[in-house]
């Protein structure tokens, strides 16, 4: 769409609520018909920032708006300018990786930690040096590499084939963070449909979770029915997100 769009996306950008209207919205719960009738903006303005980091280098005007947005108190509106503005500019990920594997800068590298989930697919080129992390011996290391792959390597085969290899880690957080991530990857991940089934008689409750949400997400209505008596019988499981999960893929399939 060109300029047109990126000069909408940034007045979107720049549009704040009101006082009143940001105090309204924390109420938004008690009285549903405000916010119907008057829209937040601030949702509006997150998801305009991301469309412009889509649109990238060709919305290089809207990098004054992203930089005022980036510095704003609202952590979540702050980082998805900032993760905007590393695409609209054109910016290398080298820098990035690097804080984030220099892990004796705590605050550097969680800070690029949150950056890479926030650019998800378009750090793709990130993978290959986040896949090797596994290899370490350190669990809070290759959690945490789970955990930025559940959005970085969405789009990533490499990233399934490596998702669906720590699904028996002795690790529960691993198993379930790779589950996790697996689902995310939709269609790309049936491949691993046999390895998370196993998951539903995992011990762990948020496994057994996992396996299902990645039930829902990646198994169709007509693939359903060799899983159906399985799930069915989690509708009786002792951990209440469990139930609700199983009830979910039952009533979706």
């Amino acid at each position: 769409m060109g300029r047109p769009a990126v000069k909408r996306l940034t007045r979107m950008v720049e549009e704040k609520d009101s006082f009143w209207r940001e105090q309204i919205a924390e109420h938004g719960d008690k009285l549903p018909i405000l916010n119907e009738n008057l829209p937040v903006k601030y949702w509006h303005r997150g998801f305009a920032a991301r469309a412009l980091g889509a649109i990238g280098t060709n919305a290089a005007s809207s990098i004054p708006a992203l930089e005022k947005m980036s510095a704003e108190s609202d952590k979540i509106l702050a980082q998805a300018a900032q993760a905007a503005l590393v695409l609209v500019r054109g910016e290398s990920m080298d820098k990035l990786l690097a804080d984030y594997l220099n892990y004796s800068d705590h605050t550097n590298s969680t800070k690029a930690f949150g950056m890479l989930m926030a650019l998800g697919p378009y750090a793709e080129d990130t993978i290959p040096a986040l896949l090797g992390e596994l290899q370490s011996t350190n669990d809070r290391i290759r959690i945490r590499v789970v955990l930025t792959l559940q959005t970085v390597g969405v789009e990533s085969q490499a990233c399934v084939s490596a998702m669906t290899n720590l699904l028996d880690d002795p690790n529960r957080t691993i198993r379930y963070s790779a589950a996790h991530a697996l689902a995310n990857s939709g269609p790309l991940a049936k491949d691993a449909i046999p390895m998370v089934i196993r998951l539903l008689d995992d011990q762990d409750n948020h496994c057994r979770s996992t396996a299902l949400i990645f039930l829902h997400f990646v198994v169709t209505s007509n693939e359903f029915a060799p899983y159906r008596n399985a799930v069915q019988q989690m509708t009786n499981d002792p951990d209440e997100s469990v139930r609700d999960w199983s009830k979910i893929v039952l009533e979706e399939k």
